[in-house]
């Protein structure tokens, strides 16, 4: 199940890992302010559950914004003791709407898409009169016990890289497992521009360790993403 643009990032990721993608079109801010989006997707998942397709083979992707909500989501399942995803995959996820993590402002300036005034701006129009450090909207103030996998990609310039560390640090402070992997000057949501990134990214393809086997579709997703880094 794939969290973002409806129709292109679910091609792509269908093409990359020959699995059936269902990519959700959940409500938008600041027309459905959050946690509008957070309820559709809940919603989704309850729908592909219910049609016979078991929760442990379905792995939750998202990227930026989608990252927040894949992560939600597993969150959200945990605390209503219903079944979990099989993982979560999250690409340069926003995970704090209140925007305190350190590269917000360490990485201004070398993020190729957004600067830090921009985080601030988008929360509002997300979140209205909500509160940005509630674990319902932001990930990263949630408890990470009892998480199923997680698989982090994230930039080392881009303004989220501490959003992602932070998410990876609390889950293994945890006990859970978490797999972060930071590219170095990655942009932003790369995953979804293969084949189309500059060539000399190709650096960024090495030969990861994969997932536990009942992860096998994250698995499956890093292979991918790897040998398209490395034909490109």
């Amino acid at each position: 199940m794939f969290i973002g643009h409806a129709s292109a990032d679910r091609r792509c990721l269908a093409r990359l890992t020959r699995r059936a993608v269902l990519s959700i079109d959940y409500r938008l801010a600041p027309e459905a302010r959050l946690p509008a989006a957070h309820d559709d997707v809940a919603a989704a998942f309850d729908w592909l559950c219910s049609s016979g397709m078991p929760s442990s083979r379905i792995a939750v992707v998202g990227d930026s914004a989608g990252g927040n909500l894949a992560l939600s989501l597993a969150i959200r399942r945990r605390g209503e003791a219903r079944s979990a995803p099989a993982c979560v995959l999250a690409f340069s996820p926003w995970t704090d709407l209140a925007g305190r993590s350190a590269s917000v402002r360490t990485n201004d300036g070398r993020c190729a898409m957004f600067r830090t005034e921009n985080v601030g701006e988008f929360a509002a129009a997300a979140l209205g009169d909500g509160g940005a450090e509630s674990a319902a909207v932001s990930p990263v103030y949630a408890e990470f016990h009892d998480l199923p996998p997680v698989l982090l990609h994230v930039g080392s310039t881009e303004l989220l890289l501490d959003d992602a560390r932070r998410v990876h640090d609390g889950i293994c402070r945890s006990g859970g497992e978490s797999q972060l992997r930071v590219y170095d000057d990655g942009p932003h949501c790369w995953q979804m521009l293969v084949p189309f990134v500059p060539r000399q990214l190709r650096r960024c393809a090495k030969p990861r360790r994969s997932l536990r086997p009942r992860c096998k579709l994250a698995s499956r997703a890093q292979r991918c993403l790897t040998r398209s880094w490395t034909t490109l």
